[in-house]
């Protein structure tokens, strides 16, 4: 390779730096298919799949794991979600006209303010080891904590019925004719939602050296695991009283472990002595069959309820680049389906 070739690529690479350098605010996260599984994945902001940087190159490229003799790594992601939510609702009068009614907001005759989410910690687990079996081929098994979600808010204004038997006024109007024994009032309730997602991913990636370049090809297993659960204080069913306004239920479900299969292949070509490198990965889709049981009012019991998910199918490409030493330039995209 020329030296004036070089010194064009080194003066390239300084000037992207500056210029990935200058851009504003980056909000690169989500937390049900989260872009990093290792600390030193989420310092680059996910960027791995043009890199291969550490043991957890089993989860988003698994050809990366030819970059390393043997690595053993583990890491603890936090995702701390803090969340707000406002509610209205479009209520039917007895007249037949509809209303629209502010309930948890900072409108005008809102029952409530707007309601902020209990603080809820989600760990992100990641533990692997990767190892070169033969000249040629390296193996590797991982556990990783792939994402999850939920939110937990109490104390929701809502409109309740005491009675749900019996008319009541519409409206919690405390007037003469307001009567609490049997008119409608104002009242809250409780509602979460969790679901994780975590998988084994033992792995396989041969390297393949041609003309100038280093070529490594990976496929990964994926062995998933997931639960799914969430519960509802304000659950509102039709009622035939003529009010329109409905008793508050509690519904609860929790699902047991599901299981699911998945794939993940990866290819990684270095070239220019290790000048760059490019790389590109594809994930299929994760079928998920949730069963579990639902109580509605600590009476009610269904069980072997069936619940599906999806967890999407994903292909990314990447590069790498090194103008200098100590110096590593990366960018990845992404499509999640």
């Amino acid at each position: 390779m020329s030296q004036n070739f070089l010194s064009t690529m080194r003066s390239f690479g300084v000037i992207s730096l500056l210029v990935l350098g200058s851009g504003g605010e980056a909000f690169a996260t989500n937390g049900m298919n989260a872009i990093a599984s290792s600390a030193r994945a989420a310092g680059m902001g996910g960027v791995d799949l043009g890199i291969g940087g550490d043991h957890s190159a089993m989860n988003t490229n698994p050809a990366g794991i030819t970059q390393f003799d043997q690595q053993f790594g583990v890491t603890i992601n936090l995702l701390m979600p803090s969340l707000t939510a406002t509610d209205q609702v479009t209520a039917q009068m007895p007249d037949g006209s509809s209303m629209l009614m502010p309930i948890n907001s900072d409108a005008p005759g809102a029952m409530g303010p707007i309601n902020e989410s209990e603080s809820v910690t989600f760990p992100l687990f990641g533990i692997g080891f990767t190892k070169q079996v033969s000249e040629n081929l390296y193996a590797g098994f991982g556990f990783y904590v792939q994402g999850g979600m939920g939110a937990e808010f109490n104390n929701f204004a809502t409109m309740s019925d005491p009675d749900p038997y019996s008319p009541g006024n519409p409206m919690p109007a405390q007037d003469e004719t307001y009567n609490p024994e049997s008119d409608n009032t104002p009242g809250t309730y409780n509602t979460s939602s969790t679901i994780s997602y975590m998988k084994f991913t033992p792995t396989l990636a041969h390297v393949i050296e041609l003309d100038g370049t280093r070529l490594s090809i990976g496929a990964a297993l994926n062995i998933g695991m997931a639960q799914m659960g969430f519960r509802h204080t304000g659950m509102q069913f039709p009622e035939g009283d003529g009010d329109f306004m409905y008793f508050a239920h509690d519904v609860e479900y929790k699902s047991n472990t599901a299981l699911g299969m998945a794939g993940r292949i990866g290819v990684l070509a270095e070239m220019m002595d290790g000048f760059l490198s490019l790389g590109a990965s594809y994930q299929s889709e994760t079928h998920i069959s949730f069963e579990g049981d639902t109580e509605v009012d600590n009476t009610l019991s269904y069980n072997e309820v069936d619940m599906e998910f999806v967890w999407p199918q994903e292909f990314g490409v990447g590069f790498g680049l090194r103008p200098m030493e100590g110096l590593l330039i990366g960018a990845d995209a992404r499509w999640i389906g």
